[in-house]
């Protein structure tokens, strides 16, 4: 992936998230991502811009846990 502040430097040269996406060959919403989250990092909004604690991960286990428990169920 493209680094963060490669996003931003091209996204402060040419003031367009689609051009930046083009350029780097990832997607519109990651180059808005992250250039919103730098903003609010600069703005005081957010202590950093790669959250430590992400929803995700907690969802991802919560699945994995449902899919062990529907497999060990199937196996009995």
């Amino acid at each position: 992936m493209a680094d963060i502040s490669r996003i931003v430097d091209l996204y402060d040269l040419y003031k367009s998230y689609r051009r930046v996406a083009r350029e780097l060959k990832i997607s519109r919403n990651t180059v808005k991502k992250y250039v919103l989250r730098v903003k609010e990092v600069q703005d005081g909004l957010a202590d950093e811009i790669l959250p430590k604690n992400r929803e995700r991960n907690s969802k991802n286990q919560f699945n994995r846990n449902i899919y062990i428990l529907l497999i060990s169920y199937y196996m009995l």
